[in-house]
């Protein structure tokens, strides 16, 4: 009843913010979500709204277009981080579709999904998703997505338990892919172990996408002020390879790194693609496939 009654209460507070004007310097951000990091999605959101009238696009999200008329968009996203945000989502995007065509029985996990719209995207509807984020921003995401027998949201954060067993129940021998996009470099080394320590004990095998930065990066990336604005910190970037064995254990198997710059060029302005070829910037956003198999 407890938890009922909160959801409620977070459903009605979020329809009170969305009714309220897009009024410059009021912070309806700070409405909508109770967790500062949960305001990052309306940066992704936005950028995918956008791709869509583009002349060289790599997707059309009209779910995210959508959502934007109807969402504050009082965030500030660089042409830099945009197209960065497209060419990730293009590059899971793909990455899920080839799981899906190479597996039996895929499930696929999107852990801090925000509001994005992968299954929609790629032509996924009877493949089974589930999309966890914090309270509010499953509230949120509720306001614009049904659930169906292969679409459930679920409302925990990605280091607790209560998503695994829902996964577990329905899917107890899937084939199972989580993918964490954008999240990752939020957390702290300590988060990281602590998740993969629950994700190899409860799913003992499994795929893992995610994406990070270069170690690096981390301290640029907090002087950057689209994030200073929104009281936004990034806590971990790769520093080798070798780190990723410390962090996912002795059964994980790296299957693929790449990297963001180097994905779709043709996307890119002529200045980015020369600027793309030093190697500093080149690697300095990354995109890791991983394997557990124990």
């Amino acid at each position: 009843m407890i938890k009922v009654l909160k959801r409620e209460k977070e459903k009605s507070r979020i329809k009170q913010s969305l009714g309220k004007p897009k009024t410059k310097g009021v912070d309806i951000m700070g409405e909508l979500f109770e967790n500062k990091v949960s305001k990052t999605m309306l940066m992704t959101l936005q950028a995918k709204a956008l791709e869509g009238g583009q002349k060289n696009r790599l997707f059309i999200d009209q779910k995210a277009e959508e959502m934007m008329k109807q969402v504050p968009s009082l965030v500030n996203i660089s042409f830099f981080d945009r197209i960065g945000v497209c060419l990730r989502t293009k590059y899971f995007d793909d990455c899920c579709k080839n799981f899906i065509q190479t597996h039996e029985h895929p499930v696929i996990v999107q852990l801090g999904c925000g509001l994005d719209d992968r299954q929609g995207r790629i032509g996924a509807e009877d493949i089974p998703f589930f999309s966890v984020d914090f309270l509010d921003v499953i509230t949120l995401r509720q306001e614009f997505f049904e659930e169906t027998a292969t679409s459930q949201m679920i409302a925990d954060s990605i280091l607790d338990d209560k998503w695994i067993q829902i996964v577990k129940e329905q899917y107890p021998k899937g084939d199972y892919l989580f993918i964490i996009e954008g999240v990752l470099m939020y957390f702290n080394t300590n988060e990281i172990k602590e998740l993969a320590t629950k994700l190899e004990r409860e799913f003992h095998q499994y795929e893992c996408y995610f994406d990070t930065l270069q170690h690096h990066m981390i301290a640029t990336k907090n002087k950057q002020k689209e994030f200073k604005e929104q009281g936004v910190r990034m806590h971990w970037g790769l520093s080798s390879q070798e780190e990723l064995y410390e962090l996912f254990g002795k059964n994980a198997k790296i299957m693929k790194i790449d990297y963001t710059m180097a994905q779709y060029p043709n996307r890119w302005k002529v200045a980015h693609r020369i600027v793309s070829f030093i190697p500093f910037i080149q690697k300095a956003s990354i995109l890791v496939q991983m394997g557990i198999f124990s």
